[in-house]
């Protein structure tokens, strides 16, 4: 897209000068502080990037609002059917309004036509950063958090919502007023747009590019190649349960150095529970982790009140 270093605007690829102010504009490929994207949101800082791209927090111009802008990679942008699949998966996700769930409020299109979600802001901190810092967290804490995101991805499924990537990373870990604790996850429905691209630069298709996740939470109907509607909910409980399992313990549920590997822990191997690595934990709570664990959908939780209520 092209730049205007005068009035910050951002303009078409084929622009050569800016209709406001007549100054020669420059070619950028990335956002950056103080842009005008869609003579909307003006750009304050870079604040994460990954796969699928990279996430900026914007202030609305009119409004004033804080939002996060998730611009899609260009490589991604690109892929054939890509747009119409990235649009109707956030039309999905911005039905899903639920207070431990990151709210989609809009998406649109750059200048120069890469796609980009406008979300909901949230001061917080990654679980993954968390954990980064404090590898065993305090066991109220992790029930606190499994809770919450039990709670998101019930609201998530009884709209036909399947997250497909519930890791560390997808946990934002907030601080209120009060100094208590909540959570919200994010990204529902960008791992089922991941899932129909096939392999793009930047990505590492799970298992022969047919899923995209991550590997060491995915479940075992991931790990062996499922894709579409045989993908439920229950999936999402099963990577919950090596969440928690990670959290309360201090490690993975199982050790491995590849894809194939992963895979075949996550369909065949039976982790320790969770009380024989740390003693402290209640058996009733261990017992509520392995059932997450389970390798059939059939033996885990199959609501998320019930996984709740196992929780507490």
């Amino acid at each position: 897209m092209k730049y205007c270093d005068t009035c910050h605007s951002t303009y078409p690829s084929d622009f050569g000068i800016c209709p406001k102010d007549g100054g020669a504009l420059r070619s950028v490929t990335d956002l950056a502080p103080g842009m005008t994207v869609r003579d909307r949101y003006v750009i304050i800082e870079k604040i994460g990037a990954g796969g699928m791209g990279t996430v900026y927090k914007a202030r609305h111009r009119v409004f004033g609002e804080l939002r996060a802008l998730k611009l899609i990679s260009a490589a991604l942008a690109t892929e054939p059917h890509f747009l119409e699949r990235f649009e109707t998966e956030a039309k999905i996700a911005r039905r899903l309004e639920h207070p431990n769930a990151v709210r989609v409020d809009d998406i649109d299109r750059t200048e120069d036509g890469r796609p980009f979600l406008v979300m909901e802001y949230v001061e917080g901190e990654s679980l993954r950063t968390v954990l980064e810092r404090e590898p065993v967290l305090p066991l109220a804490r992790v029930l606190s958090i499994g809770r919450e995101v039990a709670a998101a991805l019930g609201a998530a499924q009884r709209l036909g919502i399947v997250h497909r990537d519930i890791k560390p990373e997808n946990i934002l870990c907030i601080r209120r007023p009060d100094g208590s604790e909540t959570v919200k996850v994010f990204d529902f429905g960008i791992a089922k747009i991941r899932s129909a691209v096939g392999s793009v630069p930047g990505y590492t298709p799970t298992l022969a590019g047919t899923v995209l996740g991550t590997p060491q939470y995915m479940s075992p109907e991931q790990a062996e190649g499922r894709t579409g509607d045989s993908i439920d909910g229950r999936a999402d409980f099963y990577s919950l349960g090596v969440v928690l399992y990670e959290a309360m313990t201090g490690r993975l549920p199982f050790e491995a150095n590849s894809m194939q590997q992963w895979a075949r822990h996550h369909l065949e191997t039976v982790p320790v529970a969770p009380d024989v690595i740390r003693p402290g934990i209640p058996a009733g709570i261990s017992a509520a982790v392995m059932r997450a664990l389970e390798k059939r959908p059939d033996d885990r939780f199959q609501s998320a009140e019930e996984m709740i209520t196992a929780l507490s």
